[in-house]
């Protein structure tokens, strides 16, 4: 009983951890477009908490080179430390669609999950990109991932991602095994 609890435990890990950079097609998106229409992009970030670095990881996201897309931010708590330090960002750039999603909102046991759900449904997009709030990314990184689900028959993209372990023990830790065990299981 108790190996059964720990394997499903460790599938729902598993999962979470290759859901927290997943980007696909909604239903009704279409995979073929008129050459120079883009496809609409909604990026869900679930925040819960001010991580280091995260005012510069949002940032990164405000500074996309891909013209159609928006920031959904979502967190469960109003008064979560992350709210200020995406309002900061958000009014630094107001030429980009964001918005904080607040919601208490509970469809399940998995806070991530719930928040997830509550920003899903005010996302606008033909396309939704799910991004945890430690993902810095480069200017370039939406339109290549669109560029992937232009392909004959993807309707899912998932990308690689790094652990750069900076500041303390368990960063490194973390990085180690970002680097090692979940990068190996996700890109086999």
């Amino acid at each position: 009983m108790i190996l059964l609890a720990l394997a499903t435990l460790g599938l729902v890990a598993l999962t979470l951890m290759t859901a927290s950079q997943l980007i696909h097609l909604r239903p009704h998106g279409r995979v073929v477009l008129p050459p120079g229409e883009e496809l609409m992009v909604s990026v869900l970030k679930p925040l819960k908490g001010a991580d280091p670095g995260l005012e510069d990881n949002i940032r990164s996201f405000f500074d996309q080179s891909y013209a159609k897309y928006e920031l959904l931010f979502g967190v469960q708590d109003p008064a979560d430390p992350a709210v200020p330090v995406v309002r900061k960002v958000i009014r630094e750039h107001p030429e980009v669609s964001a918005r904080i999603v607040i919601s208490r909102r509970r469809l399940g046991l998995n806070p991530k999950v719930n928040n997830l759900a509550n920003i899903l449904e005010a996302a606008r997009g033909d396309v939704i990109l799910i991004s945890d709030s430690n993902v810095r990314v480069r200017p370039d990184y939406l339109g290549g991932l669109v560029a992937e689900l232009r392909k004959p028959c993807v309707r899912l993209v998932s990308s690689p991602f790094r652990g750069i372990g900076r500041g303390s023990l368990g960063a490194t830790l973390e990085s180690l095994q970002l680097n090692t065990y979940v990068l190996g299981g996700t890109t086999a």
